[in-house]
């Protein structure tokens, strides 16, 4: 679970600062007003942007969602599309956890290709899904498509996101 969030100081990032929603860039405003240099932010190892300001450390993405909405952003926000410094309010979603584990990306050390299908006895697959913290068993089945089918069927089922199990496109 993500630790708890600072909260933003929305008046006074709104004197400093000026968001882009279409492109996600979070810029400088001049003491004469006017929007200046992108901020300088550090992409750390998980890819979010982080924003400095009076010592302390905000995520671009909340900054970018208090900025637009002129509100404290909400405890998770999704990246739909899994780039995590892609900070387009279009691309960014309140969500609850469960919600969030619904649009994961392709986790790095799978084999398959595939969200919750593994190879099973070296000629079979087997599927699975995780829904409610259970770990639900879908079959054992004699073709990758077929495990394939009967994990994406239980995905629709179960309310999982459309970029569930997709992977972040590139930098």
């Amino acid at each position: 679970m993500p630790r708890a969030a600072i909260d933003i100081p929305i008046e006074i990032f709104r004197q400093k600062y000026h968001y882009d929603p279409e492109t996600g860039k979070i810029h400088h405003i001049g003491s004469n007003g006017r929007v200046m240099r992108s901020i300088k932010s550090r992409k750390h190892g998980n890819g979010y942007i982080r924003v400095r300001y009076d010592g302390k450390e905000y995520l671009g993405h909340r900054v970018a969602w208090a900025l637009h909405y002129g509100e404290q952003p909400p405890p998770i926000i999704d990246h739909i599309n899994h780039v995590t410094n892609d900070n387009r309010i279009a691309n960014l979603r309140g969500v609850t956890h469960q919600q969030n584990t619904k649009n994961s990306s392709l986790p790095a050390n799978n084999k398959s290709g595939y969200v919750g299908v593994t190879s099973y006895k070296v000629t079979r697959y087997k599927a699975r899904i995780k829904h409610n913290d259970r770990s639900i068993h879908l079959g054992v089945f004699d073709t990758l498509s077929e495990a394939v089918a009967a994990r994406k069927a239980a995905e629709r089922k179960y309310g999982f996101h459309q970029n569930h199990g997709t992977q972040a496109p590139s930098d």
